[in-house]
């Protein structure tokens, strides 16, 4: 059964809201990680993935695919992606996905238990993921449906736009996320910071 990826973050929780947050963050304890490794030019490789979990994998470079449900996949590489499903339902794919690729060049490993996502929305989140990032953040250079990994202070991350409100989803390791909230408070202020669960 998949570790649910809280520890670590879970304090951040029993702080206050700020009424009127620049930048709210929503842990999202409630997504599952898999790694998933492939030949693209194999098309019953990306068959099998839309089929188990729901979701195309991309295959432009630095780009996301959401789907209902709360499915993502998201590009890491030329044969590599990580697919984001709701915590009960990634033992059952993971299990499904190595069964029907055991005769494919292809790994499917479950992170779920190391990795914590951040969605990151509100007036002042550009700004304050500029200032921890050298990725341009400006419409015309990151939009909705791109992704790249970074550095994100001194964590990496996977980040990918969402929408235009603007929102962001950092995928980051477990054992990071408590220094990246920490890092977030630091520089807005703790009645800028409004900290959410799903």
């Amino acid at each position: 059964m998949s570790e649910q990826p809280q520890h670590g973050v879970e304090n951040w929780l029993s702080k206050a809201v700020p009424s009127d947050p620049r930048v709210d963050v929503r842990l999202r304890t409630d997504l599952g990680h898999v790694n998933v490794r492939g030949e693209v030019d194999n098309p019953n490789f990306l068959s099998v993935i839309k089929a188990v979990t729901g979701v195309s994998l991309p295959l432009t470079p630095n780009t996301h695919q959401l789907s209902e449900g709360d499915l993502r996949a998201l590009w890491l590489g030329p044969s590599e992606w990580m697919i984001m499903a709701p915590s009960h339902r990634i033992d059952d794919m993971v299990g499904e996905l190595r069964t029907r690729l055991s005769d494919a060049f292809a790994a499917i490993n479950d992170l779920s238990g190391g990795m914590v996502t951040l969605e990151v929305s509100g007036s002042e989140s550009t700004d304050l993921l500029s200032k921890g990032c050298t990725l341009d953040f400006h419409p015309l250079s990151f939009n909705p449906g791109q992704c790249a990994q970074s550095g994100f202070a001194k964590a990496n991350v996977l980040i990918a736009k969402i929408s235009d409100e603007p929102r962001y989803s950092i995928s980051v390791r477990r054992t990071f996320a408590d220094y990246v909230l920490s890092w977030m408070t630091a520089r807005i202020g703790a009645d800028g910071l409004g900290i959410t669960s799903a």
